[in-house]
């Protein structure tokens, strides 16, 4: 039997689901968002 239909078997699976996923790519947009400027100023002042 498939571990989808027994629900013993599925409450034992481990992993991340869709919704965690996107929740950490969204944290992550946003801290590249964040060091986006700071990287352009840094090769502003160096040139």
């Amino acid at each position: 039997m498939p571990s989808s239909l027994n629900p013993e078997l599925a409450s034992n699976q481990n992993g991340f689901s869709l919704i965690e996923i996107l929740i950490a790519m969204a944290i992550l947009a946003l801290a590249m968002l964040a060091a986006a400027p700071m990287q352009f100023g840094a090769i502003r002042n160096n040139a």
